[in-house]
C-alpha cells in the first residue's frame, strides 16, 4: 500500500512486496537448516531438491497469476477474499477452543 501511495502501479507494488519477502524466506530457510542440521543427511538431498523445484515452480505460477489479477482487477477482490478467509479462520479457531 505504501508504494501505491508513492505513485507506483498496482503490478509494480505487488512485485515489490514479493521481492521484500525473499530475504525473510531465505533467512527462515537458513535458520531451519541450521536448527535441523543433525537430522539431515546427504541421502535426503534428492527429496529436498525435488521439493524446492516444485515449490519454486508453483510459487512462480501463483505470483504471476496474482500480479495479472491485481493488474486487471485491483486489490479490492483480494482484500475481500482475505477478510472472509481470516474471519472464517478466527471462527474456526474460537469454535475449536
Amino acid at each position: 500500500m505504501g508504494s501505491l501511495l508513492l505513485g507506483c502501479g498496482r503490478a509494480a507494488a505487488t512485485e515489490f512486496s514479493f521481492f521484500l519477502a525473499v530475504p525473510t524466506m531465505l533467512a527462515a530457510t537458513v535458520y531451519d537448516i541450521y536448527k535441523n542440521w543433525s537430522v539431515l543427511s546427504f541421502d535426503d538431498f534428492p527429496v529436498i531438491a525435488a521439493g524446492f523445484a516444485c515449490a519454486f515452480v508453483a510459487a512462480m505460477l501463483v505470483v504471476k497469476t496474482l500480479i495479472a489479477f491485481v493488474s486487471k482487477n485491483g486489490f479490492a477482490p483480494f482484500a475481500y477474499y482475505r477478510i472472509v478467509v481470516g474471519t472464517v479462520m478466527l471462527i474456526l479457531l474460537f469454535a475449536r477452543g
